[in-house]
């Protein structure tokens, strides 16, 4: 109904809301969400790390946790261990 009026949904940060945007705007955006995706099937890293808006169910802290300190903290060890 609203989407044939030139409104799309939108996600955001509280959820979604209809805000207008013109066919070509929803099209880059439908573009860009699929190359993010690619990317992060590609490289093996969460699209929310790319600047997915898609909702997930892992939290930023959860992933940062995940993809970051974990790592770093094992070749922390392992370094350690060698020495």
């Amino acid at each position: 109904m609203l989407e044939a009026r030139g409104f799309v949904p939108v996600w955001g940060a509280e959820g979604s809301e209809w805000l207008p945007l013109s066919r070509a705007d929803a099209e880059f955006l439908e573009r860009r969400e699929f190359e993010i995706q690619q990317v992060a099937e590609t490289f093996g890293v969460p699209p929310r790390m790319l600047g997915s808006l898609e909702p997930v169910g892992e939290s930023p802290a959860a992933a940062f946790r995940r993809y970051v300190v974990r790592p770093t903290a094992r070749l922390l060890e392992e370094q350690r261990r060698r020495s």
